[in-house]
């Protein structure tokens, strides 16, 4: 008791009713009580934003990472992943797919190689679970019809098993299309 009453900024404010009223009646924080000093932000514009977005980044791909992790042990019992299943037994149960890619003349031939068209997935072009469509090569639709194998969609989980053995990355959904080098199997869940 006795403590005497202070506006705080950003927080509180003490006004006379005569102030309520020459405002209808209408309270709003960003006019009626006093905003915060925002802080001084030392790190340039230019330093932070791709400090920023290399941190968003990493943050989405870990959360590929952990969204194949939980889909993967999820097909157990149920949603619980009380027991994951071998892939043996997710490709009996119909739940996935292993195939390697295209070999001999399924192949996109040096001539359907191009600047824009189909991406054409290598090792190289996945990090941190995630698919570079932005470096990869590109196939016309020639070299696409060739294709038998290796044909992405959404959620398809890429596997690279030479070269870079163990790289992992997950096709986003919505996917662009995409067909992958021979060297990456595709597990399609």
């Amino acid at each position: 008791m006795g403590e005497r009453y202070e506006d705080i900024s950003g927080f509180a404010k003490s006004v006379g009713t005569e102030a309520i009223a020459a405002q209808g009646f209408v309270l709003t924080l960003g006019r009626d009580v006093d905003p915060v000093a925002a802080e001084a932000d030392a790190e340039l514009f230019a330093d932070k934003m791709p400090r920023l977005t290399g941190e968003l980044r990493e943050q989405m791909a870990e959360g590929t990472r952990l969204d194949a992790r939980i889909r993967m042990r999820g097909w157990g019992s149920g949603m619980g992943g009380e027991h994951a299943l071998s892939v043996a037994e997710l490709q009996a149960r119909g739940l996935l797919l292993v195939e390697d890619g295209n070999h001999g003349e399924n192949r996109p031939r040096p001539d359907e190689f191009t600047k824009s068209g189909i991406a054409f997935i290598r090792a190289a072009d996945m990090s941190d679970g995630v698919l570079h469509f932005d470096q990869c090569e590109r196939i016309n639709e020639q070299g696409r019809a060739r294709v038998r194998k290796g044909i992405g969609q959404p959620d398809d989980i890429i596997i690279s098993h030479k070269g870079t053995i163990g790289k992992i990355a997950v096709a986003p959904d919505p996917c662009k299309p995409l067909s992958a080098h021979h060297r990456l199997p595709f597990g399609v869940c």
